[in-house]
């Protein structure tokens, strides 16, 4: 969906679950480092916005 590295940022999880069309208990996985990727996509947080950077 993306090109390698490039970066999205959405105002919260849920947000991001929708738009990019993936699970939103994925995203939670990677945010506590539970695993690298979800779906290709690796997430943080910068400053109060999720930060979701496709990852190939």
């Amino acid at each position: 969906m993306y090109p390698n590295g490039r970066l999205q940022r959405f105002d919260s999880q849920k947000n991001a679950a929708i738009e990019l069309g993936i699970s939103g208990i994925g995203i939670n996985a990677v945010l506590k480092k539970r695993q690298k990727t979800h779906k290709g996509y690796r997430f943080e947080y910068n400053s109060d916005k999720l930060v979701a950077e496709w990852h190939v």
